[in-house]
C-alpha cells in the first residue's frame, strides 16, 4: 500500500463494491460495471474468454464481445482511448486457457501448480498469491493486446479465494510522461483489493499448522471415503491416514478408473500433505503394484488439492494402466 508521502495518498477516494470484491480509487476517476459477463456478452459467448467487468480512470473503454462457434471460440476485444496524462484500468476475468494471443494465466490452478511466470513479480494481495509485470510500451504484459497511445502497461494476475476457479486479470495503460503518479495510483488501487468472502488463512506458527494439517488431513480422507462409499467402489480405502506410511492391500476398484475384473495386490502410499499458496493443501497419494503373471508392474498416483479445512476441491490423475479393467458400470 502507498505510504502517507506517496501521489496516491494525496487525492480523495471512493469505495467501490464490486465484482465479489471492494477497492478504493481516485474519486476523479469514472467507474464502469460492465456485469459479470461484460456489457453485450452472455455466459454462452465469453465465459470462458478474457473479458472485462469493468473499467475505470480518467481516460476510457468499451469492450465487444464475439459470439463463439465450432471453429472459432468467443473472444471479446477492448477499444482504449488514453488521452494525454491519462490512465485507464480494466477489471476482467482471464480465459481459461491461454489463447487470443495470451502467453500466460494466472489462476489457482497455475498458482499451485505452476507454470510460473517468468520475469513476473510475487505479491499478496489479501492473503493470496498475485502476479505483477510492467511494460515501457503499448504491449500488455504477456499477451499480443496493444493500447494505443499508452506509454506504459501494468498487469495483474489475481486468483479468487477457494474453492472458486475464477481469476482476475487487471490491466493498467497509462498516457503521458507523468506516469509515476499514476502508476501509484494504480498500485494503490490493487493492492487494496479485499475479497468480499474472505479467504481462510492457514497458521504461521509451526505447532498451529501442524495441529491444522493432521485435522485437515483427516478430514480430507473422510470425506473422501464418503463420497467414494456412496458409489460403492471404496476407491481411497487402502490410503493410511498418516503421511509417509503405506499399507498393503488388494483392490477391485482404480482410482480414476472403471473398476477391475480381478483383486489386485497394491501398495498405498500417502506420500505427502503439504500447504499451498491458495491458503490450503496438496496431498499426493500413490498406488504401486509388482508384476503377474498376465501383467506388468505399474503405478498410479493422485494429485488432490483441499481447502483449508481438507474439503477436497480437484486431483488430477497420473497412471500407468492398471490391469484387468473392466467395462463402466455406468454403461450397459
Amino acid at each position: 500500500m502507498a505510504d502517507s508521502a506517496s501521489p496516491a495518498s494525496q487525492v480523495p477516494l471512493t469505495r467501490a463494491d464490486h465484482f465479489g470484491i471492494t477497492f478504493e480509487y481516485p474519486a476523479a476517476w469514472n467507474f464502469t460495471d460492465l456485469g459479470v459477463y461484460g456489457a453485450g456478452g452472455t455466459m454462452d459467448t465469453v465465459a470462458s474468454a478474457a473479458h472485462a467487468l469493468g473499467f475505470l480512470g480518467t481516460g476510457s473503454a468499451t469492450q465487444t464481445c464475439s459470439i463463439g462457434t465450432q471453429t472459432a471460440p468467443a473472444k471479446c476485444t477492448t477499444a482504449w482511448t488514453l488521452p494525454e496524462g491519462s490512465i485507464e484500468i480494466r477489471i476482467g476475468r482471464p480465459s481459461w486457457y491461454p489463447d487470443n494471443g495470451v502467453t500466460y494465466i494466472w489462476n489457482q490452478r497455475t498458482a499451485i501448480s505452476g507454470p510460473e511466470i517468468p520475469g513476473a513479480q510475487a505479491l499478496t494481495i489479501d492473503s493470496l498469491p498475485a502476479r505483477f509485470a510492467r511494460s515501457n510500451s503499448d504491449v500488455v504484459p504477456y499477451s499480443s493486446e496493444t493500447v494505443p497511445g499508452a506509454t506504459a502497461v501494468l498487469w495483474w494476475g489475481l486468483p479468487l479465494p477457494l474453492p472458486s476457479q475464477e481469476a482476475f486479470s487487471i490491466v493498467a495503460a497509462m498516457s503521458g510522461s507523468d506516469t509515476t503518479r499514476l502508476e501509484a495510483q494504480a498500485e494503490a488501487m490493487v493492492e487494496s483489493i479485499r475479497f468480499d468472502r474472505e479467504p481462510t488463512v492457514l497458521p504461521t506458527d509451526a505447532p498451529g499448522l501442524e495441529a491444522t494439517r493432521q485435522a485437515a488431513l483427516e478430514n480430507f480422507f473422510a470425506l473422501q471415503a464418503k463420497y467414494s462409499d456412496d458409489e460403492h467402489n471404496h476407491a481411497y480405502d487402502c490410503f493410511p491416514r498418516a503421511v509417509g506410511v503405506s499399507n498393503q492391500a488388494m483392490i477391485i476398484q482404480t482410482l480414476n478408473m472403471n473398476p477391475m475384473t480381478q483383486p489386485l495386490p497394491v501398495t498405498c502410499t500417502t506420500v505427502s500433505f503439504d500447504a499451498n499458496p491458495m491458503q490450503g493443501w496438496t496431498i499426493v497419494l500413490r498406488q504401486t503394484w509388482l508384476a503377474g503373471a498376465d501383467y506388468a508392474a505399474g503405478e498410479a498416483e493422485a494429485t488432490c488439492t483441499t481447502l483449508a479445512d481438507g474439503s477436497p476441491q480437484d486431483c488430477s490423475f497420473g497412471v500407468f494402466p492398471y490391469p484387468h479393467v473392466g467395462p463402466s458400470k455406468y454403461l450397459g
